[in-house]
């Protein structure tokens, strides 16, 4: 799976690949361990001449999950960067894994392709493995055979069409396509998720129950499935944020602003006026308006806009169109406040905002940085 949006805490960092960290989640033990335990039973019953070698069989699935789903989130990490989208990193985790990348850009196209490329590639791999079957015989047939089930069945799960899966993100950006707007998109991936999590609950839960299935796996269904509907009713409430946020215009909450190069006087600005500060084409910071009034008249022409300057991290300069809705900017929404810098397509500045302003706007009042 993909999420647009990087999230803190996300376990040990184990490996770089193309640039991209690949974090281990504490919760990944966890999937080892019940893959262990089950899988390994099964193929001591099915196979009985492997004895113990059964559970050695089961640790090369735990191996296989792990690199099935490594090319799985790397498929959309590769498709990302091809958009021109930053990736912040791969997740292993007890669902699987994720990727986390900066969303702020895509359009419907390119959601739909990152989205498609995981399940796709797993397809592919599942596909060729079962199809290396009739030259195999022994061990090997039940490793590969094994690999090519488990890659077919993270492909059809992942192609679910409701969130949290892929599936659920390629009809997003379908409806989204469609009707231009997002929210709409989101609410109604969010209920077909909901409606996805029912009927995994109903086909491996209801059904193995009527036939006398283990616990075990009866458990493991019931916990898919909540986190299913969880992450399905997630997704619906942010579609009502959304919502909130296409109401309103990004023009309405910025402050226009000028362009001023270091060391520049503060008498040479209109006092109130916001200013960016430019160096060596980097935006460094922001004169703050308020600071820079509370300057006396008498000193401003011997103090220089770095006395009343506030930094601007490169992750809160986010490009924007002034017509458009505040979407772009909700990445920087991470519980910091402080200005966000507003540039057009080509990376120049024309106004400016605040983490508060934005939050404000949202939940009604529409007052200006």
């Amino acid at each position: 799976m993909s999420s647009q949006s990087p999230e803190p805490g996300s376990g040990l960092r184990v490996a770089t690949i193309g640039g991209v960290p690949i974090h281990l989640s504490g919760t990944w033990p966890v999937l080892a361990v019940l893959i262990l335990v089950v899988v390994g039973g099964q193929t001591a019953r099915s196979h009985p001449e492997l004895g113990a070698g059964a559970y050695g069989v089961a640790a090369v699935y735990v191996v296989l999950l792990a690199v099935s789903v490594l090319l799985h989130e790397g498929a959309h990490a590769a498709v990302a960067r091809a958009r021109g989208l930053p990736v912040h990193r791969i997740v292993l985790d007890v669902w699987g894994g994720h990727t986390t990348y900066d969303g702020r850009r895509a359009g419907p196209g390119s959601t739909a392709l990152i989205a498609l490329s995981g399940p796709v590639t797993n397809g592919v791999l599942g596909v060729a493995a079962l199809g290396l079957r009739p030259l195999l015989d022994g061990v090997a047939l039940l490793v590969v055979g094994g690999f090519g089930v488990l890659n077919v069945a993270l492909a059809l799960f992942n192609l679910l069409p409701g969130l949290p899966f892929d599936g659920g993100q390629v009809v997003e950006a379908g409806v989204w396509g469609a009707t231009g707007r997002r929210s709409t998109a989101r609410a109604v991936a969010g209920w077909c998720g909901i409606a996805a999590a029912v009927l995994v609950a109903l086909w491996f839960v209801a059904l193995p129950l009527l036939g006398g299935a283990a616990p075990v796996g009866l458990l493991w269904s019931v916990v898919v499935a909540v986190f299913v509907a969880r992450g399905a009713w997630g997704a619906v409430r942010s579609a009502r944020l959304l919502r909130a946020v296409e109401q309103v215009r990004l023009r309405d909450v910025i402050l226009p602003t000028v362009t001023v190069p270091p060391g520049t006087w503060l008498g040479a600005l209109v006092p109130g006026t916001a200013a960016v500060v430019v160096e060596a084409g980097r935006i460094t910071g922001v004169v703050d308006p308020r600071a820079t009034t509370a300057v006396p008249p008498g000193e401003r022409d011997s103090t220089r806009v770095e006395a009343v300057l506030a930094a601007v991290p490169p992750d809160r300069v986010v490009a924007a169109a002034p017509d458009g809705t505040l979407e772009p900017l909700l990445g920087t929404l991470d519980g910091r406040d402080g200005y966000l810098v507003v540039t057009d397509a080509h990376g120049r500045p024309y106004g400016v905002t605040t983490a508060g302003t934005l939050v404000r706007a949202v939940s009604g009042d529409r007052g200006r940085a």
